[in-house]
């Protein structure tokens, strides 16, 4: 994975870990809300698996956040590489994803 999309994934976890232990999930729990395992969480927390469109939006409406303000908030909370470079790590579904994210939460400021 090149390394402004590790970046990316290892950010975006971290955020999704905060959201779940803020709701007071446990992983395992997060986990059957969203059919993945226990270990497939774990992974995505570090960084260390993509999540696909679908199921980044069922985890974020698991841990109680709305999927388009959940990555627009990691995204404006990196300063580790320019949001640009890193949305063209991504593919096209995805990047659209995250400038409709973008332009949302500049919406709602």
């Amino acid at each position: 994975m090149p390394r402004i999309a590790e970046a990316f994934y290892v950010g975006l976890g971290a955020l999704v870990r905060e959201a779940r232990l803020k709701r007071k999930m446990s992983q395992e729990q997060l986990g059957d809300a969203v059919k993945l395992s226990r270990t497939s969480i774990n992974n995505v927390e570090k960084g260390r698996q993509k999540l696909l469109l679908d199921a980044f939006c069922k985890v974020a409406i698991a841990v109680g956040e709305e999927p388009q303000s959940f990555l627009g908030r990691y995204l404006e909370s990196t300063k580790s590489a320019p949001v640009e470079k890193q949305i063209m790590e991504l593919d096209a579904q995805e990047q659209q994803f995250v400038r409709d994210a973008i332009a949302k939460s500049k919406r709602k400021k």
